[in-house]
């Protein structure tokens, strides 16, 4: 439909050898806010509810972990299934590999999309070459 061609900078369209990734301004603007920015609140919304849960989890944890008291039977744990500390690590590990792939993503991806917003209002501030250094660099995150 080429709706996001831009109407100025059209030589690389009819140019079979270029791969520049040349759009208008509503174009670039609405699909990094799509594609990127939004995507991006909500993963960060939903990684910091699970991180605030994960570490409730990890205080019951450790608060049932050491807790005895005496009972005509003997000494018995309040808790029903003692836990152990192997499944807190495994809980603290995999908030840290959620919280790597995170970075790992908004590291890779956040400096293009930035460029790419700045570059439809100041062309000039943005130079070609870094411009594509930091889309390759967004690539390399599904490499990562």
């Amino acid at each position: 439909m080429h709706w996001s061609r831009d109407s100025v900078d059209t030589a690389c369209y009819d140019d079979p050898e270029c791969c520049d990734f040349v759009t208008n301004r509503a174009y670039a603007i609405s699909s990094s806010i799509i594609s990127f920015y939004i995507p991006l609140l909500v993963m960060i919304f939903v990684y910091a509810r699970v991180y605030r849960e994960a570490k409730k989890q990890l205080r019951k944890i450790d608060k049932c972990e050491g807790r005895f008291h005496n009972t005509l039977t003997g000494l018995t744990s309040k808790c029903r299934k003692r836990p152990s500390k192997i499944l807190a690590l495994r809980e603290h590990k995999a908030l840290k590999t959620l919280g790597i792939i995170m970075g790992t993503f908004t590291l890779c991806w956040l400096p293009f999309f930035i460029v790419n917003v700045v570059r439809v209002f100041c062309a000039e501030v943005v130079d070609k070459d870094l411009f594509v250094f930091l889309n390759w660099l967004g690539y390399v995150n599904s490499c990562v």
